[in-house]
């Protein structure tokens, strides 16, 4: 991590990629003096970037920043920038470890316990005469199915709020999405189908780069788990009106079908497919916000070394 001095004004620190960026954009000059942990006082961007930004070599060198820490101690967070008095105060940083290995724990546990729902629920149907302790050991699947849902739901919420209140600790600016707004639109309907998306995308992208978040490209693990989650409900719906249209058809050509009852192997053929979806929508989901709370946890944890 990089931290750079424009105009005399201590800023950063900044992955290399952004310095090279902003150097190239000309928002800061090859003369603009920099410093990273190793170096023993600050030096200029030209001898980090040779021939980068050359077209402003001619610009006057800054004041020199204050001093950088003494060679082998622990580099210290430098000062924030100042912010208008209406910002929010800078948090203290939450960490993710612990919910972050809960996770994983509990999003195989459910996706074992819903295989082994799948499992009973058709040993029940092909049985000819089902037994009593088969139907228990279903019930008892399926409450334990909902305990672990329940569970893994509540420590997802609790690092999602830490991973959002975290973006203030590092200074990101501009955020759309508090921690308590993000949490509570899981909540509402309709909203959740749209602002939970929106706030991972954008928790991603800060994580990555929070001075720049702005340019940063999301994990695609969420918009897989986006399409995933809402799946299951478009799916509904849709066969529910393929059904309706079948029924009508037959009301057409069999005007005794008062009812529209559909043939059976049309109502298997709809039950299959809104239960492939639902199975889909159960375990695709989960596994995909695995992914994205290991890769923000790994990035705020990178942020947090650079910043102590």
């Amino acid at each position: 991590m990089i931290y750079i001095a424009p105009n005399g004004a201590q800023e950063g620190p900044f992955a290399e990629a952004e310095v090279r960026r902003r150097l190239e954009a000309g928002e800061v000059s090859p003369q603009t003096l920099y410093w990273q942990q190793g170096m023993a006082d600050w030096q200029p961007l030209s001898t980090l970037f040779p021939g980068v930004g050359a077209a402003t070599a001619g610009a006057v060198p800054p004041p020199p920043p204050p001093p950088p820490p003494a060679t082998g101690t622990p580099v210290s967070r430098p000062a924030p920038a100042a912010r208008p008095t209406s910002a929010a105060p800078r948090e203290h940083y939450r960490s993710l470890r612990g919910p972050a290995n809960a996770i994983p724990a509990l999003i195989w546990s459910t996706v074992v316990c819903f295989v082994l729902l799948i499992v009973g629920f058709f040993a029940l149907v092909a049985a000819s005469s089902p037994s009593d302790l088969l139907a228990g050991s279903l019930v008892i699947v399926f409450m334990l199915v909902s305990v672990v849902v329940m569970g893994a739901g509540i420590v997802y919420l609790v690092w999602l709020y830490r991973a959002m209140a975290n973006l203030r600790y590092f200074g990101a600016e501009g955020l759309n999405y508090s921690p308590v707004l993000t949490i509570v639109c899981y909540f509402l309907p309709i909203v959740s189908m749209i602002v939970p998306f929106l706030a991972l995308r954008e928790l991603s992208k800060a994580s990555q780069s929070p001075h720049n978040w702005q340019a940063q490209t999301p994990t695609r693990a969420i918009v897989v788990w986006w399409i995933a989650s809402i799946a299951p409900i478009l799916c509904y719906f849709g066969l529910l009106m393929v059904g309706m249209a079948v029924g009508l058809v037959q009301m057409q050509e069999e005007p005794t079908n008062v009812a529209g009852t559909l043939d059976d192997g049309i109502l298997i053929a709809l039950g299959l497919g809104y239960f492939v979806s639902v199975a889909i929508g159960f375990i695709l989901p989960p596994l995909c916000l695995m992914h994205v709370v290991k890769t923000v946890t790994r990035q705020q944890h990178t942020l947090r070394a650079a910043y102590s």
